[in-house]
């Protein structure tokens, strides 16, 4: 049975995943500036102030690298799931799959990004301090955890729509989904795992070292 799709549906689904992406991964930049420079202790470095400049500097032309980036290859992923909206046609096989691990999809595209930035920020504060490179990179790679779990379900909740019109099309066979299991385990990350690793990660780094 074919569906009846609304364009304005798609339309509305692709601002509003944009919108919501983009402002989580704002936001968890926010965070990892904050946490950097006003929560987490700094290790001794030769001039703080210029750390910090350099870093915000940084961490500005990531963003504004990052989020467009992530915003085309997001589009990307999810176009056929949207151009069968606006097609207002019922999907294919391939489409219902785009569609029902479009949340899959974004979250491990957010990660890889973070991931990206883990290391580049690593890099960039290993020339000042080994371990104020050991620390920022953990703190990015816990935030990018966080951040793309809170795109996962940002993007679940949004394509809702669509996947409920896919479903009425087609079922699927087999699941296409993480289960209860894995979104049990996900809720566990964000809100334990993550804040434990980070205190456990800061607290190691400042053990005392043998002579």
């Amino acid at each position: 049975m074919t569906s009846s799709w609304e364009p304005a549906l798609a339309r509305l689904t692709q601002a509003l995943l944009t919108v919501a992406v983009v402002i989580a991964n704002i936001i968890g930049t926010a965070v990892v500036f904050v946490a950097a420079v006003w929560v987490l202790p700094t290790p001794p470095v030769a001039d703080v102030g210029q750390v910090r400049l350099v870093n915000l500097v940084a961490a500005g032309i990531y963003v504004a690298v990052a989020v467009p980036v992530g915003i085309v290859w997001g589009n990307f992923a999810l176009r056929a799931a949207l151009a069968v909206a606006r097609e207002q046609r019922a999907p294919t096989e391939t489409e219902r799959r785009v569609v029902l691990r479009g949340p899959v999809s974004i979250g491990l595209r957010m990660a890889v990004l973070w991931a990206v930035a883990a290391v580049v920020f690593g890099v960039l504060n290993l020339r000042y301090s080994g371990l104020l490179a050991f620390e920022v990179a953990i703190t990015v790679a816990l935030a990018g955890v966080t951040t793309s779990a809170v795109g996962y379900l940002l993007t679940e909740r949004l394509l809702r729509p669509i996947t409920a019109r896919v479903l009425r099309a087609d079922a699927p066979g087999r699941p296409e989904v993480p289960g209860v299991a894995a979104r049990a385990v996900l809720a566990w990350a964000l809100g334990t795992a993550v804040p434990v690793l980070g205190a456990i990660s800061s607290g190691c780094s400042r053990l005392p070292r043998s002579a």
